[in-house]
């Protein structure tokens, strides 16, 4: 929750707000007779919000999850020979660059690790030699 400070407040000691709001990296509302002003926010999240106003919030947010799963993705790939003796055909999940829980089922692990950790990104995938290849046939055509 933001603090509250009056206008006089500021106009006092202004890099002691600056400070403040840059220390804890909380927001700060500045009253003008006992009405909230203004909000003095830190630079990031000023950052952040100009990008949800423009509508870029999902492409960035949806870039992160992407950079975290392509890191967890590196982390499996190391971990993979020594998974491949342990946990061969199962069900392993890579958060935050750790083996955090394996099953047989993905469905039962996928319960335990977000109850866990949460809805966040995390890496769940079958430890195999090699990936999994799906053949689909070619629709035919049928000519009347």
């Amino acid at each position: 929750m933001p603090r509250t400070i009056t206008l006089k407040e500021t106009q006092t000691a202004y890099s002691t707000v600056i400070e403040q709001v840059q220390a804890t990296g909380e927001s700060l509302i500045v009253e003008q007779m006992g009405k909230p002003a203004v909000v003095v926010i830190p630079f990031a999240e000023y950052q952040r919000l100009v990008a949800l106003h423009k509508g870029e919030r999902k492409s960035a947010w949806q870039q992160e999850q992407q950079r975290i799963l392509k890191q967890e993705q590196a982390v499996y790939q190391r971990m993979k020979p020594e998974l491949l003796k342990t946990h061969m055909g199962k069900f392993v999940a890579i958060h935050e660059g750790q083996l955090v829980d394996w099953d047989i089922s993905k469905p039962t692990l996928a319960k335990r690790v977000y109850a866990k950790f949460g809805y966040h990104t995390i890496l769940m995938t079958q430890v195999a030699d090699s990936p999994r290849v799906y053949h689909a046939r070619s629709p035919r055509l049928v000519r009347r």
